[in-house]
């Protein structure tokens, strides 16, 4: 083999290396580098794979060693020399800046390493770094909760990923598209990015790909309450890293089965699943990880009142706040130490433990999710307050942390966190003597979870709905006779309410679908034509006019050539829901009587399903010829078991 041959043969196989770094494995690419070493190397390629196992490092969370050897590379007279090498070891410092929450100086090494770009040469590199480079910015945008900002730069990275042949590498960025999506509770869009990179994922065997968007789309179940399909999903992910040793992973998906139990009243089964995951992540020597599921244990033997579970995990993650000196880890032992001191009789305590909360609300490094958690504890001791003195300093004081509560989640569209303050908002009302305007505000968080399928809400918003209904002669009299606040807040019955945002929910709405399928229909768009028809019940059972209105409907798409391959399409008419998507020239139809959270799912899950049948896909995508007997019976079985018997599997 010539120099030339080799050191082209050498670029595929080092283009092969930073893909597996980029959306594979940890220790299949460290398998992957290992084996590149052993080939007759030049020191410039020695240093690249050594940069790579830093990025591979800052996966496995090694920030703060892997920052300074990074910083030592920096002052290497090759790293000095090649601009590629510079690019890419100014990249890693801010990929481990973030990792520590750094970030500002993470932005600030990013624009650096943009500015690096400009000196390289090769085009094809140039772009792949661009394109990895906006990928990192949209995930600091994220972090920072700047949603615009971070939907800009993840699309543009797919974009350019698309644009030099590297659809395998968009799998990362849809993932994180999916969680904005579903962080701003628009979450049919983010159940579609999650599948679309499954599929990807899939696709190129990246089991570690597949095994994020399981997670993913399994937390988008649990965030609208089926407990069943989240469990499901959560579950499937937790064997996947079983089979593939990631221990890391496996520690996560532990800890998520772990809270879909604590919420389905399993709290025992949970408690076993987060030591479990707690073993894993020390043997992996990740802090961050073992402190999560520290920090879960604590907070979850506080709910179930195991006072000394809850010591000894709590002294044990003082331990780790103490050795590591981490942020995240330091938040999370304030707040779990605060909650321990809440459950005290003494006032003296109950002080300490707001002083702690309000510390943790006031400081800027505070994630999101850990704030809005202290803002809810910090009303939960005021309230308690409140109902000791009925003091009218300390109802102004829960109205400011209510009103707070809403803007922090109406700017990041957080509307989980935004109804919870509406409920609260509401029972603040009617201690305010204005039960007009808590009916107001109690419909306009119905609308919400229901106009953003948060199924998990509506039926505790449609409870509170008819207890301010009944109550409302009664309230008016309070009102007109000027009743005290002990009166007030005892009707009210606010702390009860305020508790129940806080704990785990114990009803799986699984139970509230009442879905009867309908007609599954198949098209091919171009043509026209349907392609697979399957009636789910006797035609003198259907309603004509409703079969009718969703033909026009399917009929006005089809002229309109509208391009929506991927996103959901939702018709309704009187009882009657017809769903939608465009997948690759083929548009699937599923219309269905009554009330469902899953009809999407279902969809997808049938989607998913046939391009597993290499088969039945292209004659569906061409419709050259009939499907024969073995086909058919393939897709009436999974068609039954799927839509008519709700099977996800």
């Amino acid at each position: 083999m010539s120099k030339d041959d080799f050191q082209e043969c050498m670029e595929e196989k080092l283009e092969r290396a930073h893909d597996l770094v980029y959306y594979g494995d940890p220790s299949e690419a460290l398998d992957n580098l290992d084996r590149l070493e052993e080939e007759e190397l030049e020191k410039r390629d020695i240093l690249e794979i050594s940069i790579l196992r830093q990025r591979i490092a800052i996966k496995l969370g090694k920030f703060r060693d892997t920052l300074k050897h990074l910083e030592s590379l920096e002052k290497h007279h090759l790293v000095l020399e090649y601009p590629e090498l510079q690019l890419e070891v100014v990249a890693n410092k801010a990929r481990a800046l973030l990792k520590m929450g750094q970030l500002d100086i993470a932005l600030l090494e990013l624009k650096r390493a943009r500015e690096a770009i400009e000196k390289i040469t090769s085009k094809r590199f140039r772009d792949m770094q661009e394109a990895e480079i906006l990928f990192d910015l949209g995930l600091v945008y994220y972090v920072a909760r700047e949603w615009n900002q971070s939907i800009t730069h993840l699309k543009d990275s797919i974009e350019l990923h698309r644009k030099i042949g590297k659809d395998n590498r968009t799998g990362p960025a849809l993932n994180i598209l999916g969680i904005v999506y579903m962080m701003q509770g628009n979450l049919e869009k983010a159940l579609d990015y999650f599948h679309e990179c499954l599929m990807i994922s899939e696709r190129i065997n990246a089991s570690g790909g597949v095994s994020t968007a399981l997670n993913n789309i399994a937390e988008v179940h649990r965030l609208r309450g089926d407990l069943s399909f989240a469990l499901h999903y959560f579950q499937q992910n937790l064997e996947l890293n079983k089979i593939q040793d990631r221990r890391i992973k496996q520690a996560i998906s532990l800890m998520s089965v772990a809270s879909v139990l604590a919420e389905l009243g399993r709290p025992q089964e949970a408690l076993e699943l987060y030591k479990e995951a707690e073993t894993l992540a020390k043997k992996c020597e990740d802090p961050q990880k073992t402190a999560i599921s520290i920090y879960e244990t604590t907070i979850l033997a506080l709910e179930n009142n195991w006072m000394d579970e809850a010591k000894r995990s709590l002294e044990k993650l003082k331990q780790l706040a103490q050795q590591y000196d981490l942020q995240d880890i330091i938040t999370q032992t304030t707040i779990a130490d605060a909650i321990m001191l809440k459950q005290s009789s003494r006032i003296v305590d109950h002080a300490r433990a707001q002083e702690m909360l309000e510390r943790v609300v006031a400081d800027e490094k505070t994630t999101y999710e850990k704030r809005i958690f202290a803002m809810f504890h910090l009303c939960d001791l005021l309230l308690l307050e409140l109902k000791l003195n009925q003091s009218s300093d300390v109802l102004k004081e829960i109205i400011e942390i209510v009103t707070k509560l809403k803007r922090l989640a109406h700017d990041q569209n957080a509307y989980p966190t935004f109804l919870k303050a509406k409920i609260i908002e509401a029972k603040l009302h009617l201690i305010e003597l204005k039960p007009e305007l808590a009916k107001v505000t109690i419909e306009r968080a119905r609308k919400i979870a229901e106009e953003h399928g948060l199924t998990k809400y509506i039926e505790i918003i449609r409870e509170e709905e008819k207890v301010i209904q009944n109550q409302m002669s009664r309230w008016t009299l309070l009102k007109s006779n000027d009743a005290s606040l002990e009166e007030r807040i005892r009707l009210a019955n606010i702390d009860d309410a305020v508790t129940l945002m806080l704990r785990r929910q114990l009803v799986d709405m699984a139970d509230m679908e009442n879905e009867e399928p309908i007609m599954l229909l198949i098209i091919a768009v171009e043509r026209g034509l349907s392609v697979y028809t399957k009636k789910f019940i006797p035609e003198d059972k259907t309603n004509e006019m409703a079969i009718g209105a969703f033909i026009t409907a399917i009929n006005s798409f089809l002229q309109e050539s509208l391009e929506v391959s991927g996103i959901v399409e939702r018709i309704k008419h009187s009882n009657y829901t017809l769903i939608m998507k465009q997948v690759e020239g083929l548009l699937f139809c599923y219309m269905f009587k009554g009330e469902s959270y899953s009809s999407t799912q279902k969809l997808n899950t049938f989607i998913d399903f046939l391009k597993r049948y290499q088969k039945i896909w292209q004659y569906l995508v061409t419709a050259s010829k009939a499907l024969d007997k073995d086909s058919v019976k393939i897709l009436e079985k999974k068609t039954k078991s799927l839509f008519v018997e709700g099977v996800m599997t």
